[in-house]
């Protein structure tokens, strides 16, 4: 009632009743900013119906969104929005992609406390200290007035996602540049930043959310993209503004919600579950209020998806439980109108929507 919302809230199924043997495969594809994510929502469905197996293919934002209209892929993880000429392709292949921000991720620079001339760094400056055709020994080789102060850049391994996801917005729309070779080697991102704390010319990029659990003395490279420096911050990040940020969206094709697999999994990405989970990853920006709004509009959609075989046949899906009849079911519990309440072990997600 405060929230003013009409509908069948209280009257309507609350409840999925899929059969736990229900079997079945569904094809999730997309960009590998978002593969880690991905994996973990679906490492904790999985438990749930091990009969519907995920096959989960990883490829740039541009072919997912391709297989997606293509019918194809049933849901894309993509680091962008759709394009007007690819939700052209969608309509004139009559789908309609239901949206979900999952939130955004971002890089951060780090450097030594000590070092105050590096307080911002162009998108040029950014390039030159990291490409391997530059890849300058001196920070005085990076912009003129900085010291002769030698600079040792700590790295994450070759074609670690950092390293593709930094050097292909530094590119310009080109060919994203190679990282340099040379420096210190390691994928662990609180090792990286505790190896610039002890050095004074150090330097490393490592996630926002990695950082904010980092325990070393560092100073955070604000970055000027062509409007100004811009400091990595939950607002900026969510927003955009920052160059640095790389937002994470989850598109569904309904069309495929005629097989039951696939209500099942949709309705666990609507879930008070996977709404902790992206909380839980660091994500900033999760739409938390977008993501619960959609879930009326869904069980419309499912139930839409059954009329035809409820029609002709009798119904595939198992029926509601009773206490005389009890189903054989895994019940997918039902979104909630509110997230869990945080606990020391679960923050709760926020309820401030994204970008």
């Amino acid at each position: 009632v405060s929230a003013k919302r009409a509908g069948r809230t209280f009257s309507r199924i609350q409840r999925l009743n899929i059969a736990a043997d229900q079997t079945g495969s569904i094809t999730v594809g997309g960009a590998s900013t978002v593969h880690a994510l991905l994996s973990k929502v679906n490492g904790a469905f999985t438990p749930r119906f091990s009969g519907i197996a995920i096959n989960l293919t990883t490829y740039d934002s541009a072919n997912a969104l391709a297989d997606l209209c293509a019918g194809i892929a049933d849901v894309v993880g993509v680091s962008r929005k759709a394009t007007d000429a690819e939700l052209a392709i969608c309509q004139s292949a009559d789908v309609a992609p239901i949206q979900l921000t999952l939130g955004s991720e971002a890089l951060v620079l780090a450097v030594n406390s000590t070092n105050t001339f590096a307080q911002c760094l162009s998108l040029d400056e950014v390039n030159k200290v990291f490409n391997a055709k530059t890849a300058p020994k001196k920070w005085s080789e990076v912009k003129e007035g900085f010291p002769e102060t030698d600079l040792m850049p700590v790295l994450p391994s070759v074609g670690a996602v950092e390293s593709d996801l930094l050097l292909s917005r530094v590119a310009k729309d080109q060919i994203a540049p190679i990282m340099r070779e040379d420096g210190v080697k390691n994928d662990d991102a609180l090792f990286r930043a505790a190896g610039v704390q002890n050095v004074e010319g150090g330097i490393t990029f490592l996630k926002y959310s990695d950082f904010k659990k980092s325990t070393s003395k560092v100073n955070v490279v604000k970055i000027d993209s062509g409007n100004g420096c811009v400091e990595a911050t939950d607002a900026t990040i969510s927003d955009g503004t920052y160059a640095f940020s790389y937002p994470y969206y989850l598109l569904i094709n309904p069309k495929s919600f005629a097989r039951p697999e696939m209500r099942a999994y949709t309705w666990f990405l609507l879930s008070d579950d996977t709404l902790t989970l992206l909380n839980s990853s660091g994500l900033t920006g999760t739409d938390t209020v977008g993501i619960t709004g959609l879930r009326d509009g869904v069980l419309d959609l499912f139930e839409k998806a059954e009329t035809p075989a409820a029609t002709a046949t009798p119904s595939a899906e198992t029926p509601v439980p009773t206490a005389e009849t009890p189903a054989p079911t895994v019940e997918t519990p039902a979104p909630t109108a509110e997230t869990p309440a945080p606990t020391a072990e679960t923050p709760a997600p926020s309820a401030t929507p994204g970008n």
